[in-house]
């Protein structure tokens, strides 16, 4: 059986065996389920990517951010949390808290552990993101 069907604005024939022909009801579903597919392996890529985030280490809490500057008397910059609203513990009066947190020198150890953190927590909110928009899709 020859088809013919349109191609770049070209009418183009093939030859199809008929037993390879399916209704267009059948196509139609056939393209669901292939949809269905790739969403369920993408959330399911996602989820892993989401426990493999929670995994590598700490994740910065909501509302907070990363800033430094210069303390009169130091040679060095110096890196704090930030946050509009008091989340840090105290170190001065027990159970109080504070807007921020004494991180350490700019570029060493823990503002690097830091700086992974705060990428950590925005890259696991792209990703729950994504994933309640692939959900409404199912």
């Amino acid at each position: 059986m020859r088809i013919r069907y349109l191609d770049a604005g070209q009418m183009r024939e093939s030859a199809t065996p008929r037993e390879r022909l399916v209704s267009f009801k059948e196509a139609i579903v056939k393209v669901e389920i292939d949809r269905a597919e790739v969403l369920h392996d993408e959330i399911s890529r996602l989820e892993q990517e989401r426990d493999q985030l929670k995994a590598e280490g700490a994740i910065a809490s909501t509302g907070c951010w990363i800033e430094t500057g210069v303390v009169d008397g130091r040679q060095f910059r110096q890196v704090w949390w930030r946050s509009k609203q008091a989340m840090f513990p105290s170190k001065r009066v027990s159970g109080e808290w504070v807007k921020t947190c004494y991180i350490g020198e700019e570029g060493g150890v823990e503002h690097q552990e830091a700086i992974a953190a705060r990428d950590r927590r925005n890259r696991l909110k792209w990703v729950d993101r994504r994933l309640s928009k692939l959900m409404e899709k199912i």
